[in-house]
């Protein structure tokens, strides 16, 4: 290893300049790796050999031959540091500038369009007569077409209902009740669509080999029979089906009761509700309450075989001949 002369370093002791260490020409040895032995790290340390630290006590000349002090160098690191902090700092303020400027236009994307100066639409003065007219066309336009989706929709409730009128006549009460069902959605309200979807119901519970089923759908035609009269107390129809839910099918006749009297207060002559109401009567073991509706059929009655059969149901539970 040839070693040269080290600079001059100026600013010596009693003015006399003195010499740096000798450069080194050739490179220095890499630094070899040796098992730390007691140290607890789990990686090997670093030892440097006598030309590594000659290399480092050049690089410490050649920085004061160029009058660099060590403070000026570390001061040199520190100002290295503080610009790549600084940068950061600018990259996350101009990343925050942009998300706080894409949500204030999707926010004004989600208000829609400012219609606050439609009264103003001519040149920021009052609205002509052209523009009046216009905008009171508009309006008119619109609302026939409200008008006649609403009249639609209630002739397609018109036609489902038809259609399920159809299908109970033929005794297919299934699709009579799904299109019930779908009629109800357009109409939830309409006494007469609850009416008929008991009917179809109860029909159908009525075909059920299963008890459970069975009851499950005398539970649905139930629940529309109540609604229908919660909405309409007076609709004699759907008074009349629930008696004979409750008097035939599920064995609660002491609950018809108060229906059929409903029935009877508004027509008295209704024979259908007379017979059905002697019939609960006799269920519950009231012979003479049975009796005197059998009375009042043969009394009212315009029908002779209605009279005949009330009048034969009288007499065998007298025990007349």
């Amino acid at each position: 290893m040839e070693a040269v002369p080290g600079d001059r370093v100026a600013g010596g002791g009693g003015g006399q300049g003195s010499y740096a260490s000798p450069l080194v020409r050739d490179a220095p040895a890499r630094g070899r790796s040796r098992s730390a032995r007691g140290s607890g790290t789990p990686w090997p340390r670093r030892y440097l050999d006598d030309a590594d630290l000659h290399a480092r006590r050049q690089g410490v000349a050649v920085r004061l031959s160029r009058g660099i002090s060590p403070q000026g160098t570390l001061i040199v690191k520190h100002n290295a540091i503080l610009r790549r902090y600084l940068w950061r700092a600018a990259r996350i303020f101009t990343l925050s500038v942009c998300i706080a400027g894409a949500s204030l236009v999707v926010a004004s994307c989600d208000r829609g369009p400012d219609v606050s100066g439609i009264a103003h639409l001519d040149g920021g003065g009052p609205p002509s007569r052209e523009r009046v007219e216009e905008l009171r066309r508009l309006v008119e336009e619109y609302g026939r077409s409200v008008n006649e989706k609403v009249q639609a929709v209630g002739r397609q409730a018109d036609y489902l209902k038809l259609l399920s009128q159809a299908y109970l006549q033929q005794g297919l009460f299934g699709p009579a009740y799904d299109a019930l069902a779908e009629a109800l959605v357009l109409q939830p309200d309409n006494p007469v669509l609850h009416q008929l979807a008991g009917v179809s119901a109860a029909r159908i519970g009525k075909a059920q080999g299963r008890p459970t089923v069975r009851a499950e759908y005398y539970a649905i035609a139930e629940h529309h029979y109540l609604r229908s009269i919660d909405i309409d107390p007076g609709y004699i129809d759907a008074l009349y089906g629930l008696s004979i839910l409750y008097v035939f099918e599920v064995n609660r006749p002491i609950d018809a009761i108060p229906y059929l009297e409903r029935i009877l207060d508004r027509s008295a002559g209704h024979t259908a509700a007379l017979f059905v109401l002697a019939r609960a009567h006799v269920e519950l073991g009231n012979r003479e309450a049975a009796i005197n509706a059998y009375d009042r059929i043969v009394a009212r009655s315009t029908d002779a075989d209605s009279r005949a059969r009330a009048d034969r149901n009288r007499r065998l539970l007298a025990g007349s001949p």
